[in-house]
């Protein structure tokens, strides 16, 4: 197996994966696949036994609505505080579903994804859906994980489950075992970690208690390695040595998320409810999203972020080791700033939603700035969501969400005709010490790219006419002095 064989078609011009990869992404997505198939069935099979549930199905789906950013617009923020309206539902309103995670795990496992698309960006169209299998693969995973999060549970088998099924997006290619043992094992790190009385347990969901919860975890399974998980990445963990041919087998895309206590949606919540996605690849999925869900009503939020702290804080996501790997490229890439950190994963890897523009440059055989890359994912971004459903969007900027939580918060809710409930208040409350999303080693400070030692570079790029034209476009009629 050579990393530096590259493909190309007859014309010589567009680079090809090599076969062994193909094989490698197949291999590894079917045997997850079937996994996950397995893993469905023991959660529906416990939560038909403890609670009553049936699996939920898209026709029950009545309200769809969609965060749409760029990367690193503040998208993660919005949804984790949004998330936790349905905390504490009192019968007002809607409330409102969400995702424990992002959802490129599901396009990854439908293989809508490189390399088996003939573009390498993450556009996809209407006429994708027409391959059924693939579709239904994504909505299957998808609808399967639809609920809200839980700030404690006694369900600690329920949990375990989620846990393991997790464990198979973000560690594929490990070894934990036959289900029902791997799940026994993970039940019992739960069982350390969790309140005990004499008549219950309860598994109370804080910092403390998923770092605990993990490190008690890895002791029974080694070879995760905490460095790869949100939060705990800043941290004291180890894992040894890696290379990039660990980053062929990831599903998910890390820094992983910490799993959490979740409440899976019944039918009757799913038809009384918004549910609400978030991913900034979704800014090229929007003719495929409308034809998925041509039977429901589809809600679209544009949230924005100004140019230069977005690309900014891209670019940290860039050089971080641990996390935002997205995209294998079928040759070696020759970005300034990123492929000359010497790490042995980053002339392979783009990070972060891309688009086809983004690709041109990454495949062009010249070397292009990192800057330069991040400004564009940033406006190629906001201009296909302008030009989907610009006039059909609520926009929202991140400064404000940021400035203003509550109100901010408080005017989604109304958008959406949810209830504004104490829990998502009091998330709002959170917001300014949350470290959603924020690359370790760095802060939320929205002057931080003022002081980056590329300062001269971003301000270079952020500046051109265009780009400067679209930040007025969306607000921002001052982008070198907010």
């Amino acid at each position: 197996m050579s990393l530096v064989s590259v493909e190309f078609d007859q014309s010589g011009s567009i680079p090809k994966y090599p076969e062994w990869y193909k094989g490698v992404r197949n291999e590894i997505i079917a045997s997850t696949k079937e996994k996950r198939s397995e893993y469905r069935r023991i959660l529906h099979n416990h939560l038909w036994k403890e609670f009553g549930y049936e699996p939920i199905e898209l026709n029950y789906l009545r309200e769809i609505s969609f965060i749409l950013s760029g990367s690193r617009g503040g998208s993660s923020i919005a949804i984790d505080m949004l998330r936790q309206q349905a905390m504490s539902f009192g019968g007002n309103g809607k409330k409102i579903l969400s995702l424990p995670g992002e959802q490129r795990p599901y396009f990854e496992l439908a293989q809508f994804t490189p390399p088996f698309k003939e573009s390498f960006s993450d556009k996809l169209n209407d006429k994708d859906t027409e391959n059924l299998s693939k579709t239904d693969t994504l909505l299957t995973e998808l609808l399967s994980e639809v609920g809200y999060p839980e700030a404690q549970t006694q369900d600690l088998m329920g949990f375990a489950i989620t846990i393991y099924g997790r464990f198979l997006l973000q560690w594929p290619n490990i070894n934990l075992g036959p289900a029902d043992e791997a799940i026994f094992k993970i039940l019992e790190a739960v069982k350390t970690v969790s309140l005990v009385s004499p008549n219950s347990s309860l598994y109370v969901d804080n910092e403390s208690s998923r770092e605990n919860l993990l490190q008690t975890i890895k002791s029974q399974f080694p070879e995760i390695d905490l460095r790869f998980y949100d939060h705990l990445n800043n941290q004291s963990v180890s894992g040894g040595n890696f290379s990039s041919p660990r980053y062929d087998y990831f599903i998910e895309e890390p820094p992983f998320i910490i799993p959490s206590p979740w409440h899976f949606a019944s039918k009757q919540e799913l038809e009384n409810s918004v549910l609400l996605l978030k991913d900034p690849s979704d800014a090229w999925r929007i003719p495929f999203w409308k034809k998925v869900f041509k039977n429901q009503n589809i809600a679209w939020l544009h949230l924005t972020r100004n140019v230069q702290e977005s690309v900014n804080g891209l670019c940290d996501g860039w050089k971080f080791p641990y996390g935002y790997i997205t995209t294998r490229s079928p040759k070696l890439l020759k970005v300034k700033g990123y492929t000359d950190n010497l790490l042995p994963w980053t002339q392979w890897y783009a990070n972060f939603s891309t688009s086809d523009t983004v690709w041109k440059l990454l495949l062009g055989g010249t070397e292009v700035d990192l800057e330069k890359i991040a400004t564009i994912q940033w406006s190629d971004a906001h201009k296909v969501i302008i030009q989907e459903v610009g006039d059909k969007t609520n926009r929202l900027s991140f400064e404000w969400l940021r400035s203003n939580p509550k109100l901010a918060i408080s005017t989604i809710c109304n958008n959406m005709d949810v209830e504004l409930t104490p829990s998502l208040l009091a998330a709002a409350d959170r917001m300014k010490n949350k470290k959603v999303q924020v690359t370790p080693g760095t802060n939320a400070d929205s002057n931080r790219w003022r002081v980056a030692a590329n300062y001269e570079s971003i301000l270079t790029y952020t500046t051109e006419v265009d780009v400067a034209n679209l930040s007025k476009e969306l607000g921002y009629n001052k982008i070198t002095n907010l």
